[in-house]
């Protein structure tokens, strides 16, 4: 029906195309058409607005979305960056000690397992005979001491970490007096270091350092281990204990550095030569 007085509206204007003004018949139709006009005009405009709108809506998703995905990129970025710049750092670390302590052959080498059962028991480490390594040498890092070798293939090595029970007792004295002492791994196995077997009149404070007395297996003295943070009394009083905050975090073991002992290196020597 709208079609239809759309097209007599029409011819109605071809038929007065030379009148001035508007003929009756033809004003009565647009009064007429005027109000569908208008909603056909409306109903037109937000058609458009609203196929607008959804484009501009999408257009904003997609940007959205891909800003996400950069700034996803540059947080691992960042990540990466950061990991990098401590690894650095451990290692430049290590190369200092090789430099302040030239006497000794250290070996540095990777972590590149861990079980997470016996996480503060053993690590292995990406070198192993081939390199020198045997067992029972010292093992490093540039903080302190972290264990022993326990055991070697060609090419990685099993350490015995400091803080399991089983490593036994490593000989030790207190920088500041020079006290010896014995210090094992906490019976729970939870990382923790204590100095045993004190007598209660024993000079032993809160504090004090503790490095490695160079007695027994280990053969190497003053590596550092950590500081006193604590004195726990025996329940009869004749003894105590001091409980020992390690330097080296063991919670996070990267790169260490491996003692050879030089009758070792002159050894490989002689098999290369062979």
């Amino acid at each position: 029906m709208i079609i239809g007085l759309i097209v007599l509206t029409i011819m109605i204007r071809v038929t007065n195309t030379n009148t001035l003004g508007l003929a009756p018949v033809e004003s009565f139709f647009k009064e007429m058409l005027y109000p569908v006009q208008t909603v056909s005009n409306s109903a037109s405009n937000g058609f458009v607005s609203f196929f607008k709108g959804l484009v501009d809506y999408t257009n904003v998703k997609e940007e959205n979305d891909s800003l996400k995905a950069e700034i996803a990129d540059l947080k691992s970025v960042n990540s990466e960056l950061v990991q990098y710049k401590v690894e650095n750092e451990g290692l430049r670390l290590l190369l200092d000690i090789k430099e302040l302590h030239k006497e000794l052959t250290i070996v540095n080498a990777e972590v590149i397992g861990r079980s997470i059962k016996d996480w503060y028991r053993t690590v292995t480490i990406n070198k192993g005979f081939n390199s020198g390594l045997r067992e029972n040498m010292p093992v490093i890092n540039y903080s302190g001491l972290i264990g022993r070798i326990s055991s070697v293939t060609n090419s990685t090595a099993e350490i015995t970490l400091l803080t399991d029970p089983k490593y036994g007792a490593i000989t030790v004295v207190t920088t500041e007096t020079g006290y010896p002492g014995i210090v094992i791994g906490d019976e729970n196995g939870l990382g923790g270091l204590q100095m045993i077997q004190i007598p209660s009149t024993a000079n032993i404070l809160e504090g004090y350092e503790v490095v490695t007395s160079g007695l027994g297996d280990l053969g190497y003295k003053n590596i550092k281990i950590g500081k006193i943070k604590e004195i726990v009394n025996s329940s009869d009083g004749l003894m105590k204990k001091a409980i020992i905050d390690p330097y080296a975090d063991f919670n996070d073991l990267h790169f260490v550095g491996v003692i050879i002992k030089q009758e070792i290196i002159l050894a490989t020597s002689e098999e290369v030569k062979k």
